[in-house]
């Protein structure tokens, strides 16, 4: 069982995105789509901050 773990109490949103090569989704099933999406944001939202930290991973890693 996985249990949460506190990463730090100043971030008050974190949430992903998925791209499909096409549009953005706020979902992504790899058995119903067949596939990994082509990039994975990560989106961290801090307290006391107006700026986001986006992190975006392509997928496979190492492909261009």
């Amino acid at each position: 069982t996985l249990r949460p773990v506190l990463v730090s109490a100043d971030i008050e949103r974190f949430a992903f995105r998925y791209f499909d090569g096409v549009r953005w989704h706020d979902r992504w099933n790899s058995e119903t789509e067949q596939r990994l999406p082509k990039l994975v944001e990560c989106r961290l939202t801090w307290q006391r901050s107006a700026v986001d930290d986006v992190l975006e991973i392509r997928l496979p890693a190492g492909d261009n």
